[in-house]
């Protein structure tokens, strides 16, 4: 897709932007990157962190409004359309997925495949997908997450070898099985019996 979601956020054009697809649930833990940013938002003023998803979880909702509206820097584009998500993700300088479980996470293979630069919490869902630091950064607490991000806005060639890296393994798993015609086999044979 071709969705400038920069300029439909108003964002500067030499803002870095971490960006989150999760929906709005206590498990995706949406509000801690805006916790670990926080500090380095004051030191960076060009970043910015923008989340999209659903909101399931009214409490969760209702607090990331109040924070973006306290802060300048924190945007929350709710649902985007399943069609312009390759174009919300490419927005962003750096994916950032902050879950405390996950199985293997569609929006993450979504950014690998968008050649992002991956900060990943340090789950084994997401240790399945992405090798550290050949793939993407892992971070356990706000003090691993800031260091990282730290890395990523200070070092391009980085967040470059990183995405290139990422993208070539989601496309060498995705060309190495048939996930669509697995699905319609096993529907085949469901039906079938």
């Amino acid at each position: 897709s071709q969705v400038d979601y920069r300029a439909q956020l108003g964002l500067p054009p030499e803002a870095f932007v971490f960006v989150s697809l999760a929906g709005l649930r206590e498990i995706k833990r949406p509000l801690s990157p805006i916790a670990y940013l926080a500090p380095l938002a004051v030191e960076f003023p060009q970043l910015r962190f923008v989340r999209a998803g659903p909101a399931l979880e009214k409490p969760l909702a209702d607090a990331l409004g109040s924070l973006a509206a306290a802060h300048a820097w924190v945007h929350d584009a709710r649902e985007v359309p399943h069609d312009t998500v390759d174009s919300f993700l490419r927005m962003g300088d750096v994916f950032v997925s902050a879950s405390r479980s996950e199985g293997m996470p569609h929006a993450v293979r979504e950014a690998m495949l968008t050649g992002r630069a991956l900060l990943l919490s340090d789950i084994p869902g997401h240790r399945a997908m992405a090798e550290p630091e050949r793939e993407a950064l892992f971070f356990a607490d706000a003090t691993a997450f800031q260091a990282a991000a730290r890395r990523l806005l200070a070092d391009a060639a980085l967040r470059r070898q990183l995405g290139t890296a990422a993208r070539a393994r989601a496309e060498a798993e995705l060309a190495a099985h048939d996930e669509i015609n697995e699905y319609l086999a096993l529907l085949t044979e469901c039906r079938s019996k």
